[in-house]
């Protein structure tokens, strides 16, 4: 996409400068039966036609005096209908009669000069008035002097600053530093042209003309092509897609453009130029020695979008539709595929965004309000407005986190945080100052609270007893705890708790699946048995996390850790699958609805899962409690946890017939999932002696945590909740669901001080709470 825009701007500019190929070569004789009234044109210079097509790199101030030159020459010499003019039919008809195999591509050429004198310099329909030649002459010669300057500026290869994108070629230690001082170049080059511009036209407001877009682009099209079987330089469907743009900072008409317009587009040019130079050149190896300042850019791109867009729309006039982004976002989807320079084009390849639609109107309807099948005004300042508010969020996180990095350093819990004065962190003077106490409440609150933290290398969370916080990391939770929040907002409760977030209910997470449900048919996450998938989901989050408390609904801290911890998952996830084939035979597939999984089979998987884990991957670091299970235990025991932590996560483990289900991919990840979760409960839990095992005392605690589901499970009412605590314990000591006998006796004589909980117990438990689940969804 990238690649699209610079092109299509370039070209844009470019096309001011399209006669350049109307007097190639020695002028031709009048014909007497022609318009044509002189012997021969002078021939006082002659034009580089391959020369001045390098407009945008090397200095053409010579071709382009000797275009005017040849306009006035043709104006001096050639009978016109009307002496004040230089009439398009007029010019078309002598490049027809003398240039015949050029004509159609040189008339396209004289269209789009045409096009632009009527657009800005208020010339009427098909003519060039004479006074009007040299301003266009000036006009052609500045943009030619500015877009040599910033060619230059970022190819400079005359020194070590040399980098085809600005300095990352050839990092230096003053990187970010080169980058700074070429983008203010840029910045007043293009302010230069502007301004210029501007005063071309000052004053030319009389008359208002009308250029359709995607016509002038077609023009384009043709009139650069050395050769019809070549590719067209812009994709005018994707083009097309796009012109929703030009209405939100302009107004109008998507697929036209006015006079009045062009004035408002060279105000504004500057900073729209200067987000495509930041897209462009500001990448991570440039701000390598600055990494705060990359966001900072953003941020304040965002806020001076927010004063770019058009001010004179009504609050709720509707801009664009829902479908025209979605047809924008495939149009953009089939541009990169074949775009070396794109990161989205693997990811995104062949992905049809109209498979999304109901989720595209559910997060326009119910996460940013309003109609779901379009955006107004309102809905435009709305979503600058929040871009802003996580870009500054993070950057406020980023420059924080390096202020305190001493103390994140740390792997003890934090409990204590003040926030620094202006004058300790002077760079927080550049963040909204209404802003800062929200900034600093997140900030402080994910210190405190949150255990686990994922890095830039792996993007796996670290499994321990010990909080190693990374700035990446912290930057990650705030971004999904800003998402969880709007969504439990959306589907969840309508009366906060008592903390003040947020919360859903299983009935409302099964809601918000719902509408969730194409994208996630599209990453197979996806059950066959959506009744257990919500249930799964808010067992998991409610019970075994650091952020878990067991009410039975899911809080914003709980769904937070839950994506999180879903991102580790479905980066493990790819690493053991691909691991997992040194072992394992692939299984051949026949069912249809999973045509793109990689199927193994379970027993196979099961016995060489933790093998891969740890032997292959070396995730003991990052699973130190883990490893330690996997080191004492025998390969039949790690088999059969692992089937445990199966019975809970997968949708089915046998057929009808009794014969296993294969192993695919939903439920490789579901597995991984349940158990990550199982790891963040030992970590919560077994903190005494960090063996492994669950003594009394850490049983107690996880107890408190898990008495509502039990009860819940159990259907206990009030007399019979007394019992939840006999029914714990017996499921953590025999592995199955008790009898009432075995209820009362663990209740009234069985001495729970000596019960051990090993990783199989806790296993054997959350199977419980999966089979408890479904009898009850049965019934």
């Amino acid at each position: 996409m990238l690649k699209l825009i610079t092109n299509t701007f370039s070209i844009l500019l470019f096309c001011m400068f399209a006669l350049s190929g109307c007097f190639f070569n020695d002028t031709p004789e009048a014909d007497n039966e022609s318009t044509f009234i002189v012997e021969r044109l002078e021939d006082s210079c002659e034009i580089d036609s391959d020369k001045l097509a390098k407009i945008l790199t090397e200095d053409v101030t010579a071709e382009i005096e000797c275009v005017g030159a040849k306009l006035n020459q043709f104006a001096k010499y050639v009978r016109r209908t009307d002496s004040r003019y230089i009439n398009k039919d007029e010019i078309s008809r002598f490049i027809t009669k003398f240039f015949p195999e050029d004509a159609p591509k040189l008339n396209q050429s004289i269209d789009m000069l045409f096009d632009i004198s009527n657009l800005i310099l208020e010339d009427k329909k098909q003519v060039i008035s004479l006074e009007n030649i040299q301003p266009l002459i000036l006009l052609f010669k500045a943009f030619n002097r500015e877009a040599l300057f910033i060619h230059k500026l970022v190819n400079d290869d005359t020194t070590n600053e040399k980098a085809a994108d600005i300095c990352q070629s050839n990092p230096t230690d003053n990187c970010y530093e080169i980058f700074m001082m070429k983008r203010s170049r840029y910045k007043n080059a293009v302010d230069r042209l502007s301004r210029y511009v501007t005063n071309l036209l000052r004053g030319k407001k009389k008359n208002i003309d009308t250029l359709e877009i995607v016509k002038f682009l077609e023009k384009a099209n043709t009139a650069f092509k050395d050769d019809p079987s070549e590719d067209d330089l812009i994709d005018i469907k994707t083009a097309e897609s796009f012109l929703f743009i030009k209405r939100i900072f302009l107004g109008g008409n998507k697929k036209t453009i006015q006079t009045n317009e062009v004035h408002d587009l060279l105000r504004k040019l500057p900073d729209f130029s200067l987000l495509l130079f930041d897209i462009r050149y500001g990448t991570t190896e440039v701000f390598e020695s600055q990494p705060n300042e990359q966001v900072y850019l953003f941020a304040n791109h965002m806020d001076s979008l927010q004063k770019r867009v058009y001010p004179y729309f009504n609050r709720d006039e509707i801009i664009f539709t829902t479908q025209e982004l979605i047809d924008a976002l495939n149009s953009l989807v089939t541009v990169t595929e074949d775009d070396e320079e794109s990161v989205l084009s693997e990811k995104l390849q062949n992905l049809d965004f109209n498979t999304f639609k109901s989720v595209f109107e559910m997060v326009k309807g119910k996460i940013l309000g309003g109609e779901a099948l379009f955006y107004t005004s309102h809905d435009i300042q709305n979503i600058l407005s929040l871009s802003q508010e996580v870009l500054e969020g993070i950057y406020f996180n980023s420059i924080l986190y390096d202020y305190y990095q001493v103390r994140m350093e740390d792997t003890s819990p934090i409990s204590e945080i003040i926030l620094p004065s202006l004058d300790d962190i002077p760079q927080m003077r550049s963040i909204r100052s209404n802003q800062i106490d929200h900034y600093w409440d997140l900030f402080s609150h994910i210190a405190k609270r949150y255990h686990y933290y994922s890095d830039s290398d792996s993007h796996i969370q670290n499994f321990q007893q010990e909080i190693i916080r990374t700035k990446y990391g912290f930057n990650e939770i705030y971004l999904l705890r800003w998402f969880s929040d709007r969504l439990l907002r959306a589907f969840g409760s309508v009366e906060p708790n008592a903390n003040g977030d947020y919360y859903g209910t299983q009935e409302q997470v099964e809601e918000a699946l719902i509408a969730l449900k194409p994208l996630l048919m599209e990453f197979n996450f996806w059950p066959k048995k959506f009744e257990t998938f919500a249930y799964n989901m808010v067992t998991l989050a409610d019970l075994f996390q650091t952020q878990s408390n067991g009410d039975m609904h899911i809080g914003l801290d709980e769904m937070t850790e839950y994506f999180e911890l879903v991102l580790t998952t479905v980066s493990i996830q790819t690493d053991v699958q691909e691991g997992m084939k040194q072992y394992c035979e692939q299984v051949l597939n026949s069912d249809d609805s999973e045509d793109d999984s990689i199927i193994f089979d379970p027993e196979c998987y099961r016995n060489y899962f933790f093998t891969v884990f740890f032997e292959d991957l070396h995730l003991e670091n990052k699973f130190p409690m883990l490893y330690l299970y996997y080191k004492e235990s025998s390969r039949h025991e790690l088999a059969q946890f692992h089937k445990y932590v199966e019975e809970f996560a997968r949708d089915d483990m046998n057929h009808l017939d009794g014969s296993p289900v294969m192993m695919y991919d939903r439920d490789r990840t579901l597995t991984i999932g349940a158990l990550l979760n199982i790891e963040s409960a030992y970590v919560a839990f077994d903190h005494r002696r960090i063996d492994n095992r669950m003594t009394y005392g850490e049983l107690e605690d996880a107890y408190r945590l898990f008495r509502n589901v039990i009860i819940v499970l159990g259907e206990m009412d009030s007399g019979e909740e007394k019992y939840a605590r006999a029914v714990f314990y017996f499921l953590v000591d025999k592995l199955k669901e008790p009898t009432t006998l075995e209820v009362l006796r663990y209740h009234y004589l069985a001495d729970l001080e000596d019960i051990t909980a090993y990783r199989m117990n806790i296993a054997a438990i959350l199977s419980y709470f999966k089979i408890k689940s479904l009898e009850q969804i049965e019934e």
